[in-house]
């Protein structure tokens, strides 16, 4: 009963951050699942963790994209091309994550991390368009050709990094897309939430299919999970200003970051 009241509060409490953030909730269930596991009798791997996180994020983001349906988002060939290029590399990060052990897995998580932090406030008012509009309204720097294929390499690898440690990858999206298109990061969630369900899709479908312990038996657990905690960032997400969104969004990331490298401290001993 601990086992199943436990994942029902991560994967909420991970929606949340979802319909708030744009986020699939990876950066919150593996610090979650990292610290609560210590003071439980159950016992999570590393690697069954990222397979509970994959199934949580996709469907956060199958819940969060149906409540940010009527949001603007980049040109839809845009993201056509960036979502074929995660696939990929999730598969090959999905793979890779298999294989390793968790001080790797955990070390990846911060190298990753510090440098998403800094990108994201290297410029943070950067922005052609601080407050939450229609795509109309937004001035799109052009991209070129050279960038769109320098955009989708870095999509490939990004997917790549973020399947072996299983997170959405929405806080790489979101700082790639921000650089490219100088959009606020409220303005990218709907975008993010996209990329965030194809890349979960494929890093489902292969978890499952290497790990033996892991299943399809916690899904309806976390489909009612997500259901509510989506609802409740959506609505968080519509009344946030762009700057606390922002806000929010770096002090999930040093809190997790935290975590992790406590964890991966205890790891090497």
């Amino acid at each position: 009963m601990f086992y199943f009241s436990l994942i029902f509060i991560i994967c909420f409490l991970a929606s949340i951050l979802t319909g708030l953030l744009g986020i699939g909730g990876g950066i919150l269930i593996i610090p979650a699942f990292l610290f609560i596991a210590p003071l439980s009798s159950v016992d999570f791997s590393i690697h069954y963790i990222v397979g509970v996180s994959a199934q949580c994020i996709l469907i956060n983001s199958l819940f969060a994209l149906y409540y940010k349906r009527t949001s603007s988002f980049i040109p839809l060939k845009h993201i056509l091309v960036y979502g074929l290029s995660l696939i990929p590399g999730t598969l090959l990060g999905s793979f890779i994550q298999n294989k390793i052990h968790e001080p790797s897995i955990l070390l990846i998580y911060i190298l990753i991390f510090i440098s998403s932090f800094y990108l994201t406030n290297k410029n943070p008012k950067n922005s052609n368009n601080p407050n939450n509009s229609s795509t109309n309204e937004w001035s799109l720097p052009l991209i070129s050709k050279n960038k769109f294929i320098l955009i989708s390499f870095l999509f490939f690898t990004i997917g790549v990094l973020s399947s072996i440690v299983g997170i959405g990858g929405a806080i790489f999206y979101i700082v790639i897309l921000k650089y490219f298109y100088r959009l606020s990061i409220k303005d990218l969630v709907p975008t993010s939430t996209v990329l965030i369900l194809i890349s979960s899709l494929f890093m489902v479908v292969e978890n499952l299919y290497l790990q033996e312990d892991l299943s399809c038996s916690l899904l309806p657990l976390i489909l009612i999970s997500s259901m509510m905690g989506v609802y409740v960032g959506t609505r968080l997400y519509r009344k946030f200003s762009p700057s606390m969104i922002h806000l929010t969004f770096n002090v999930v990331m040093v809190l997790s970051l935290i975590r992790v490298i406590v964890s991966f401290v205890q790891s090497l001993g």
